[in-house]
C-alpha cells in the first residue's frame, strides 16, 4: 500500500478490470462465460475494490487525526464554560470523583490548558460554588412581612441545595462557602434590616441563621435527618425492624417546623432588643 496521503482509487480498480478482460481475450478463465458476463464481473470487482480502498483511506485519515486535547477547539475554553462542565460532572458523580483530567476529557481539551483558567482543583470548586450561588435569585418581596420574606428565602435556598445536592453537601462543610456578595447573604441581611433589627446585631444574627439553615440542609442531604426520625420512640415494624424513613412530604413538614421555630426565636430576640434602653 503506498504511503501517500491520498490513495488513487480508480487506476487500481481499473487495472483489475483490464486484467480480467485480457484474461478473457486470451481464453484464460473463460469457462463458458460470455464476454458480457466477464465484463459485468470485472465491474463488480472494480466497485468492491473502490469500497475497500475508501475504507482504507478513512482509516488512514483517522489514524492521522490529532490526539485529544491537541486539536483546535471549535469553541475556545472559558472560565465559565469550565465551571459549567465541572458542575455537570459533580452532579453526576460527586466532588471526590472530579479530576482535572476527567474534566479536560469532557471538554475535549488538553488537561494543561485548564490551568490557564484555574490554578488547581480547590480554585475550581470555589468557582463552581460561586456559579451555583449566583443562580440564587431572591424575588421581589418588599411588600411581604419580614417573616414571610425569611421563610421564602429559606425555602428558595433549600430548593437550590436540592438541585445540586452533591456540591452543596461539600460546600456546606467549608467555612468560606458564604461570601458577603452572595445573593443569599444579601437577601438575609436585607430581611433582618426590614425586621428593624439593630444594624450592629445583623451580622451576628445572620451568621446564626446561616448555621441553622445550612446545618438543617446538610442533615437532610446526607440522610441524617431522615434517619433520626426512625430512632426510638419511633414505632418499629411488626417484626421489630426499624421504622421506615419518612416520605418527602414529611421531611418538608419537618423543615417547616424548623423555620417556625427559627422565626419565633427571631421575633423574641427582636422584641427583647426593642425593650433594651
Amino acid at each position: 500500500m503506498p504511503r501517500n496521503d491520498r490513495v488513487e482509487q480508480w487506476p487500481v480498480s481499473g487495472s483489475v478490470a483490464m486484467g480480467l478482460l485480457l484474461c478473457t481475450e486470451r481464453g484464460e478463465g473463460q469457462r463458458r462465460r460470455s464476454v458480457r458476463e466477464v465484463v459485468a464481473a470485472a465491474f463488480r470487482v472494480s466497485v468492491r475494490c473502490t469500497e475497500l480502498l475508501d475504507g482504507t483511506v478513512r482509516r488512514m485519515e483517522k489514524q492521522r487525526k490529532a490526539p485529544r486535547g491537541t486539536r483546535k477547539r471549535d469553541v475556545p475554553l472559558t472560565q465559565d464554560g469550565i465551571y459549567a462542565m465541572a458542575l455537570k460532572l459533580i452532579d453526576a458523580d460527586g466532588v471526590e470523583a472530579l479530576t482535572m483530567r476527567k474534566l479536560a476529557t469532557a471538554l475535549d481539551a488538553n488537561p494543561m490548558s485548564l490551568y490557564h483558567h484555574v490554578p488547581n482543583k480547590e480554585a475550581l470548586l470555589h468557582g463552581v460554588a460561586a456559579l451555583v450561588g449566583s443562580h440564587f435569585r431572591e424575588g421581589k418581596r418588599e411588600d411581604m412581612p419580614w417573616q414571610g420574606r425569611m421563610r421564602q428565602l429559606a425555602l428558595d435556598f433549600r430548593a437550590l441545595a436540592h438541585r445540586h445536592p452533591k456540591l452543596m453537601e461539600y460546600s456546606f462543610a467549608r467555612a468560606d462557602y458564604v461570601q458577603p456578595e452572595d445573593p443569599f447573604w444579601r437577601g438575609l441581611t436585607d430581611t433582618l434590616a426590614a425586621a428593624e433589627l439593630p444594624a450592629s446585631a445583623i451580622p451576628r444574627v445572620a451568621a446564626s441563621l446561616c448555621a441553622v439553615f445550612t446545618g438543617l440542609l446538610l442533615s437532610e442531604l446526607t440522610g441524617a435527618l431522615q434517619r433520626w426520625t426512625t430512632l426510638p420512640p419511633a414505632p418499629s415494624g411488626p417484626d421489630g425492624e426499624a421504622a421506615s424513613p419518612p416520605a418527602k412530604e414529611v421531611v418538608d413538614t419537618m423543615f417547616d417546623y424548623a423555620l417556625d421555630a427559627t422565626i419565633a426565636g427571631l421575633e423574641s430576640q427582636i422584641a427583647r432588643t426593642r425593650k433594651e434602653p
